[in-house]
């Protein structure tokens, strides 16, 4: 019982310190979206709807 209180514990703490975050990704051609789950430097991916896609992965507008 007190492994599983100290891995909750451990695993609080990494929210708390940015070690667990979410993430948005877009492929360089701008067509599809991920949602990345990073768990320190090893990540979990699932891809974004088509549709929101296109909503989400917008080429920057260039400033003049």
């Amino acid at each position: 019982m007190r492994a599983l209180l100290v891995i909750g514990a451990l695993a609080l703490s990494g929210c708390a310190t940015e070690t667990f975050t979410n993430r948005l990704a877009c492929t360089v051609a701008g067509d599809l979206a991920y949602h990345v789950s990073m768990y320190g430097p090893i990540g979990i991916s699932s891809k974004i709807d088509a549709k929101d896609s296109k909503v989400v992965c917008v080429a920057p507008v260039p400033k003049k």
